[in-house]
């Protein structure tokens, strides 16, 4: 699922990059907060999926008392 975020989100900036106008780039500073949003998207992904794994292997696990 991260590969389809990943490549979903690439495909999207290329064409934004493509089709942007010439005479009125878009702002550095806005692409650069574009990338870190996806990043921090990334992470948060990732560390949402490590948690339901660690939920997973807790729950499964035998108690002892």
């Amino acid at each position: 699922q991260k590969g389809v975020d990943t490549q979903t989100f690439m495909k999207l900036l290329v064409a934004q990059l493509k089709n942007q106008d010439p005479m009125n780039p878009q702002d550095g500073a806005a692409f650069v907060a574009q990338l870190a949003t996806f990043s921090s998207l990334e992470q948060l992904t990732s560390i949402n999926q490590k948690i339901g794994q660690l939920v997973g292997s807790t729950s499964t696990t035998p108690t002892q008392g």
